[in-house]
Protein backbone atom coordinates (compact mmCIF):
# COMPACT_ATOMS: atom_id res chain seq x y z
CA UNK A 1 0.00 0.00 0.00
CA UNK A 2 1.31 2.89 -1.13
CA UNK A 3 2.69 5.84 1.76
CA UNK A 4 0.97 8.84 -0.08
CA UNK A 5 -2.53 7.22 0.08
CA UNK A 6 -1.35 6.11 3.39
CA UNK A 7 -1.12 9.35 4.31
CA UNK A 8 -4.76 10.75 2.65
CA UNK A 9 -6.29 7.95 5.01
CA UNK A 10 -4.48 9.63 7.55
CA UNK A 11 -5.47 12.80 6.95
CA UNK A 12 -9.11 12.03 6.92
CA UNK A 13 -9.35 9.71 9.48
CA UNK A 14 -7.35 12.94 12.19
CA UNK A 15 -10.34 15.27 10.51
CA UNK A 16 -13.05 13.01 11.94
CA UNK A 17 -11.54 12.59 15.43
CA UNK A 18 -11.45 16.33 15.37
CA UNK A 19 -14.49 16.54 15.33
CA UNK A 20 -15.35 12.96 17.49
CA UNK A 21 -13.46 15.52 20.65
CA UNK A 22 -15.72 18.09 19.67
CA UNK A 23 -18.79 16.04 20.24
CA UNK A 24 -21.66 16.89 20.80
CA UNK A 25 -21.18 19.34 18.80
CA UNK A 26 -22.08 19.03 14.99
CA UNK A 27 -19.21 19.98 12.21
CA UNK A 28 -21.31 23.20 10.02
CA UNK A 29 -22.36 22.39 6.16
CA UNK A 30 -18.60 23.72 4.66
CA UNK A 31 -16.45 20.65 7.04
CA UNK A 32 -19.17 18.33 5.86
CA UNK A 33 -18.82 19.58 2.42
CA UNK A 34 -15.13 19.32 2.83
CA UNK A 35 -15.15 15.62 4.26
CA UNK A 36 -17.29 14.41 1.62
CA UNK A 37 -14.87 15.54 -0.89
CA UNK A 38 -12.02 14.15 0.70
CA UNK A 39 -13.68 10.83 0.62
CA UNK A 40 -14.53 11.23 -2.73
CA UNK A 41 -10.66 11.54 -4.27
CA UNK A 42 -9.97 8.64 -2.74
CA UNK A 43 -12.09 6.66 -5.52
CA UNK A 44 -8.78 6.59 -7.90
CA UNK A 45 -6.94 4.79 -5.55
CA UNK A 46 -5.01 1.64 -6.77
CA UNK A 47 -5.89 -0.18 -3.44
CA UNK A 48 -9.20 -2.05 -3.50
CA UNK A 49 -9.64 -1.10 0.62
CA UNK A 50 -8.80 2.70 0.00
CA UNK A 51 -11.06 2.60 -2.71
CA UNK A 52 -13.45 1.29 -1.27
CA UNK A 53 -13.64 4.01 1.55
CA UNK A 54 -14.72 6.60 -1.54
CA UNK A 55 -18.21 5.03 -1.22
CA UNK A 56 -18.66 6.34 2.70
CA UNK A 57 -19.40 9.80 0.38
CA UNK A 58 -22.58 8.61 -0.76
CA UNK A 59 -24.16 8.36 3.03
CA UNK A 60 -23.25 11.78 3.58
CA UNK A 61 -25.86 14.21 4.20
CA UNK A 62 -26.78 16.87 6.45
CA UNK A 63 -29.34 15.35 9.06
CA UNK A 64 -26.53 12.72 10.02
CA UNK A 65 -26.50 12.58 13.49
CA UNK A 66 -23.18 13.17 15.17
CA UNK A 67 -23.39 9.23 16.69
CA UNK A 68 -24.32 7.95 12.73
CA UNK A 69 -21.38 10.42 11.31
CA UNK A 70 -18.50 8.48 13.85
CA UNK A 71 -19.28 5.09 12.81
CA UNK A 72 -17.10 6.30 9.42
CA UNK A 73 -14.21 5.73 11.90
CA UNK A 74 -14.19 2.20 11.99
CA UNK A 75 -13.49 1.54 8.40
CA UNK A 76 -10.90 4.24 8.86
CA UNK A 77 -9.25 2.69 11.78
CA UNK A 78 -9.37 -0.65 10.13
CA UNK A 79 -7.51 0.37 7.00
CA UNK A 80 -4.78 2.24 8.93
CA UNK A 81 -4.73 -1.19 11.21
CA UNK A 82 -5.12 1.49 14.46
CA UNK A 83 -5.03 -0.58 17.91
CA UNK A 84 -7.21 1.30 20.06
CA UNK A 85 -7.97 1.37 23.55
CA UNK A 86 -11.50 1.43 25.15
CA UNK A 87 -10.25 5.00 26.48
CA UNK A 88 -9.70 6.32 23.15
CA UNK A 89 -12.60 5.50 21.36
CA UNK A 90 -15.60 5.78 24.23
CA UNK A 91 -18.00 8.63 23.34
CA UNK A 92 -18.78 10.32 26.62
CA UNK A 93 -22.48 10.65 26.83
CA UNK A 94 -22.03 13.11 29.93
CA UNK A 95 -21.99 13.14 33.46
CA UNK A 96 -25.35 12.56 35.62
CA UNK A 97 -27.29 16.07 36.87
CA UNK A 98 -25.52 16.23 40.01
CA UNK A 99 -27.44 13.93 42.28
CA UNK A 100 -27.00 11.60 45.89
CA UNK A 101 -24.82 8.82 45.11
CA UNK A 102 -25.78 6.03 46.49
CA UNK A 103 -23.15 4.52 48.38
CA UNK A 104 -22.72 0.69 49.57
CA UNK A 105 -20.61 -0.60 52.73
CA UNK A 106 -18.51 -2.66 49.60
CA UNK A 107 -14.78 -2.03 49.59
CA UNK A 108 -12.36 -3.34 46.32
CA UNK A 109 -8.87 -4.33 47.16
CA UNK A 110 -6.92 -5.07 44.21
CA UNK A 111 -3.79 -6.87 44.38
CA UNK A 112 -0.60 -6.83 42.45
CA UNK A 113 -2.62 -6.01 39.19
CA UNK A 114 -0.24 -5.10 36.33
CA UNK A 115 -2.30 -3.24 33.76
CA UNK A 116 -3.40 0.18 34.22
CA UNK A 117 -6.18 -0.42 31.82
CA UNK A 118 -7.62 -3.05 34.27
CA UNK A 119 -7.26 -0.74 37.44
CA UNK A 120 -9.57 2.17 35.35
CA UNK A 121 -11.96 -0.38 34.67
CA UNK A 122 -12.03 -1.65 38.24
CA UNK A 123 -12.22 2.29 39.37
CA UNK A 124 -15.40 3.03 36.81
CA UNK A 125 -17.14 0.20 37.65
CA UNK A 126 -16.48 1.14 41.61
CA UNK A 127 -17.94 4.72 40.76
CA UNK A 128 -21.05 3.53 38.95
CA UNK A 129 -21.95 1.00 41.16
CA UNK A 130 -21.53 3.11 44.44
CA UNK A 131 -18.49 1.13 45.91
CA UNK A 132 -17.22 2.48 49.18
CA UNK A 133 -13.52 2.75 48.24
CA UNK A 134 -10.71 0.96 46.09
CA UNK A 135 -7.34 -0.14 48.38
CA UNK A 136 -4.72 -0.84 46.06
CA UNK A 137 -2.16 -3.02 47.30
CA UNK A 138 1.58 -4.34 45.65
CA UNK A 139 2.37 -3.17 42.42
CA UNK A 140 -0.75 -2.16 41.30
CA UNK A 141 -0.77 1.35 39.56
CA UNK A 142 -2.48 4.31 40.67
CA UNK A 143 -4.23 7.27 39.54
CA UNK A 144 -1.11 9.21 39.94
CA UNK A 145 0.22 7.53 37.04
CA UNK A 146 -0.58 8.55 33.61
CA UNK A 147 -1.72 5.75 31.80
CA UNK A 148 -3.83 4.69 34.80
CA UNK A 149 -5.26 8.07 35.04
CA UNK A 150 -6.52 8.31 31.52
CA UNK A 151 -8.46 4.93 31.67
CA UNK A 152 -10.63 5.59 35.17
CA UNK A 153 -11.74 8.57 32.90
CA UNK A 154 -12.37 10.70 36.22
CA UNK A 155 -13.62 8.12 38.38
CA UNK A 156 -10.89 8.57 40.93
CA UNK A 157 -11.82 12.27 41.93
CA UNK A 158 -15.55 10.49 42.89
CA UNK A 159 -14.33 7.22 44.36
CA UNK A 160 -12.04 7.43 47.71
CA UNK A 161 -9.03 4.95 46.86
CA UNK A 162 -5.55 4.52 49.20
CA UNK A 163 -2.55 2.70 48.75
CA UNK A 164 -1.30 -0.24 51.15
CA UNK A 165 2.13 -1.80 50.75
CA UNK A 166 1.03 -5.26 52.24
CA UNK A 167 -2.24 -6.51 51.14
CA UNK A 168 -1.86 -8.75 54.61
CA UNK A 169 -2.00 -5.15 56.48
CA UNK A 170 -5.16 -4.12 54.44
CA UNK A 171 -7.13 -6.94 55.14
CA UNK A 172 -6.62 -7.23 58.60
CA UNK A 173 -7.60 -3.53 58.99
CA UNK A 174 -10.67 -4.12 57.17
CA UNK A 175 -11.61 -7.29 59.32
CA UNK A 176 -10.80 -4.61 62.60
CA UNK A 177 -13.75 -2.18 60.51
CA UNK A 178 -16.02 -5.00 60.61
CA UNK A 179 -15.98 -5.96 56.71
CA UNK A 180 -16.09 -9.69 55.60
CA UNK A 181 -13.16 -10.19 53.15
CA UNK A 182 -14.03 -12.58 50.16
CA UNK A 183 -11.06 -13.52 47.52
CA UNK A 184 -11.85 -14.24 43.72
CA UNK A 185 -9.74 -17.21 42.65
CA UNK A 186 -11.02 -20.20 40.78
CA UNK A 187 -10.25 -22.87 43.32
CA UNK A 188 -12.01 -26.12 44.18
CA UNK A 189 -12.52 -25.03 47.29
CA UNK A 190 -14.60 -21.43 45.97
CA UNK A 191 -18.47 -20.96 45.95
CA UNK A 192 -19.99 -19.73 43.64
CA UNK A 193 -20.82 -15.54 43.98
CA UNK A 194 -24.66 -16.62 43.29
CA UNK A 195 -24.43 -18.39 46.91
CA UNK A 196 -25.97 -15.58 49.24
CA UNK A 197 -23.63 -13.00 51.00
CA UNK A 198 -23.71 -12.20 54.64
CA UNK A 199 -25.66 -9.40 55.13
CA UNK A 200 -22.44 -7.57 56.49
CA UNK A 201 -20.00 -4.75 55.00
CA UNK A 202 -17.92 -7.15 52.83
CA UNK A 203 -13.97 -6.57 50.39
CA UNK A 204 -13.50 -8.59 47.71
CA UNK A 205 -9.85 -9.07 46.70
CA UNK A 206 -8.77 -9.28 43.28
CA UNK A 207 -5.11 -10.86 42.16
CA UNK A 208 -2.97 -10.46 39.42
CA UNK A 209 -3.93 -11.02 35.86
CA UNK A 210 -1.68 -14.18 35.04
CA UNK A 211 -0.98 -15.81 39.04
CA UNK A 212 -4.00 -15.07 40.58
CA UNK A 213 -4.25 -14.48 44.49
CA UNK A 214 -0.76 -14.98 46.63
CA UNK A 215 -1.26 -17.60 49.16
CA UNK A 216 -0.82 -15.53 51.80
CA UNK A 217 -3.84 -13.72 50.51
CA UNK A 218 -6.04 -16.60 50.29
CA UNK A 219 -5.40 -17.56 53.56
CA UNK A 220 -6.52 -13.85 55.21
CA UNK A 221 -10.11 -14.31 52.98
CA UNK A 222 -13.01 -15.76 55.10
CA UNK A 223 -13.78 -16.86 51.99
CA UNK A 224 -13.21 -17.72 48.66
CA UNK A 225 -15.89 -17.48 45.62
CA UNK A 226 -16.01 -17.84 41.83
CA UNK A 227 -17.86 -16.93 38.62
CA UNK A 228 -18.90 -20.27 37.20
CA UNK A 229 -18.41 -20.26 33.44
CA UNK A 230 -19.53 -22.39 30.23
CA UNK A 231 -16.92 -22.11 27.73
CA UNK A 232 -13.74 -23.98 27.04
CA UNK A 233 -11.57 -21.27 28.04
CA UNK A 234 -12.84 -20.85 31.57
CA UNK A 235 -11.26 -17.54 32.07
CA UNK A 236 -12.29 -14.23 32.25
CA UNK A 237 -10.64 -10.48 32.43
CA UNK A 238 -10.00 -9.64 36.02
CA UNK A 239 -11.93 -6.35 35.49
CA UNK A 240 -14.79 -7.95 33.76
CA UNK A 241 -14.86 -10.68 37.05
CA UNK A 242 -15.17 -6.97 38.91
CA UNK A 243 -18.11 -5.74 37.13
CA UNK A 244 -20.08 -9.15 37.74
CA UNK A 245 -18.73 -9.91 41.54
CA UNK A 246 -19.96 -6.19 42.13
CA UNK A 247 -23.40 -6.69 40.48
CA UNK A 248 -24.11 -9.67 42.00
CA UNK A 249 -23.18 -8.73 45.79
CA UNK A 250 -24.83 -5.06 45.30
CA UNK A 251 -28.03 -7.50 43.90
CA UNK A 252 -27.81 -9.55 47.07
CA UNK A 253 -27.64 -6.58 49.43
CA UNK A 254 -30.58 -4.54 47.46
CA UNK A 255 -33.03 -7.36 48.12
CA UNK A 256 -32.66 -7.62 51.25
CA UNK A 257 -32.39 -4.10 52.15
Amino acid sequence: MAADELKRVEEIYRFLRQWESAFPKKPDLHELEQFKIKLSQLSGSSKTEIKHLAKLASHLHQDLSAKELFTFLVPLERTLQKSLRDDEFMISEGDQPKIQPKIFPLILVLENIRSAFNVGAFFRTAEALGAQEIILCGYTPTPQQEKTKKTTMGTEAWIPWQTVESTEQALRELKGLGFRVIGLETSHQAQPITETFFHVPTAFVFGNERFGLQLTTLQNCDEIRKIELSGQKNSLNVAQCGAIVCHEWIRQWTNIS
